[in-house]
């Protein structure tokens, strides 16, 4: 997401620093990033971080902050005079009761939305329910690409429910019906004052397990549509919130929530992203992108949809911006070092120093 708005917002004539936690992160390659910076953990090091940013946001007179990953909850953090001057985003008591999956959940059910019954696990070992499938989908209240994801028999919840008393973890997992699909979807959208100002919906089927979307293509979906309204406007919703959908026979539901820019993205024009800074709403052409080099690290993902991803755009390679292509074999260099030093898998490895912990649980 860093390298796609940080071309177009230099092709709308504004200087972009890039930032992250590790020299060679991707978009510092490109020939669009202006200037290029290095700051703390905000997992690791939260304090540090915040000091770092707003030293450098006012070292180098930057005017607008856009965070494009989980950093943008420590960034929800600080102080509500600052936020409002340098960034569009809510501040964390609004924007962690998005991100997390249970409070996500909670909140949509007040407002009549459908929704998939969905209880805490420690509850749940109180006041189980069934679900109507016979599946259930047992995830952290916190996680980032589905990556602790599971789906159990009734038999197996019972069994991961022991382990989590075992660990005493079951206040950290939700328990929540699962949905027999016939469509899944991903939106992301960038509000002002409740106010839609541009995004795009896009259906989630060429992707890495249950996971990382690697091909995208606008859609309308109606229904979708006016739910992201409706939501943006009754919570009052500032900066990218972007959620997941699964539509099944009963209609459509909300999954969670994502507090951050996603991968759609990359369907934004440079109207669309020049909405970010300015106020106004634009929607654009239909157009199929995807995310070919990563995909080619999934040879049976690709080879599976191979006339897709060949009919597609390449959304991480450019003619005018070649850097990049020798940027990602650092980038994954780098991500492999830290999947092996961490033993997790590389989609995790990804955001390791940036993934959201709650205070409570920071070392």
């Amino acid at each position: 997401m860093a390298l796609e708005l940080t071309r177009q917002l230099q092709k709308l004539g504004i200087l972009v620093h890039v930032a992250d936690t590790f020299h060679g992160a991707l978009a510092m390659h490109s020939t669009y990033a202006k200037k290029t910076w290095v700051y703390p953990s905000p997992r690791f090091e939260t304090e540090l971080f915040q000091e770092a940013l707003k030293n450098y946001v006012q070292k180098h007179s930057i005017d607008f902050v856009i965070p494009t990953c989980e950093e943008q909850l420590y960034v929800a953090e600080m102080d509500k005079e600052w936020l409002q001057r340098f960034t569009k985003l809510d501040p964390i008591e609004q924007s962690i009761l998005f991100h997390n999956k249970e409070t996500f959940i909670e909140e949509l059910a007040k407002q009549q939305f459908l929704v998939p019954v969905t209880r805490n696990a420690a509850n749940f070992l109180i006041h189980p329910f069934q679900s109507e499938s016979k599946k259930y989908v047992f995830k952290p209240i916190y996680s980032r690409f589905a990556t602790h994801m599971k789906i159990y028999e009734e038999k197996e919840l019972e069994t991961a429910l022991q382990a989590l008393i075992t660990k005493n973890e079951c206040q950290k997992w939700i328990v929540q019906e699962y949905l027999d699909s016939t469509s899944q979807y991903c939106t992301t959208h960038y509000f002002e004052s409740g106010k839609l100002q541009t995004g795009v919906t896009y259906p989630s089927k060429i992707k890495i397990k249950n996971s990382a979307t690697l091909h995208f293509k606008r859609v309308d979906h109606q229904a979708i549509e006016k739910a992201v309204r409706q939501l943006g406007e009754t919570y009052c919703w500032n900066g990218f919130y972007s959620l997941d959908w699964i539509e099944t026979h009963r209609g459509v539901f909300p999954i969670e929530c994502n507090v951050r820019p996603t991968s759609g993205v990359h369907l934004f024009s440079e109207q669309d992203t020049a909405c970010i800074i300015r106020k106004g709403s634009h929607h654009t052409t239909y157009e199929t992108k995807a995310i070919k080099n990563i995909a080619l690290l999934h040879p049976l993902l690709y080879a599976r949809n191979i006339r897709k991803m060949n009919n597609a755009k390449d959304v991480l390679l450019s003619k005018d911006d070649l850097g990049v292509v020798f940027g990602l074999i650092k980038t994954l260099w780098h991500f492999s070092r830290v999947k092996q030093a961490h033993k997790i898998n590389l989609l995790s490895a990804t955001t390791y120093d940036l993934e959201y912990a709650a205070k409570e649980e920071r070392g």
